[in-house]
């Protein structure tokens, strides 16, 4: 499990129970890159998926090695701080 650097701002933040909401996503989608669903994408780009758990959402790509990069593109963290790339 990885952040883009544009996650940084966003995830400073956070409350606790915003943290602790952020986990349980992480949590979820480091067990099954596959629980998330798949987001249109531009050509070129890598595939993004979204999970989406309560007010929680997160935006990731899984690699060729099966690492999940949550990113910073236009995410929303635990459903209140904005981060964009």
């Amino acid at each position: 499990m990885a952040f883009t650097p544009e996650c940084e701002p966003g995830l400073g933040k956070l409350s606790v129970s915003d943290l602790v909401r952020l986990d349980r996503a992480i949590v979820t989608v480091s067990m099954d890159p596959s629980m998330g669903a798949e987001r249109p994408t531009r050509e070129g780009h890598v595939p993004l998926r979204e999970y989406t758990e309560g007010t929680t959402r997160v935006i990731y790509h899984v690699t060729v090695l099966r690492a999940v990069v949550i990113s910073g593109e236009s995410t929303v963290l635990a459903g209140q701080a904005l981060v964009r790339s």
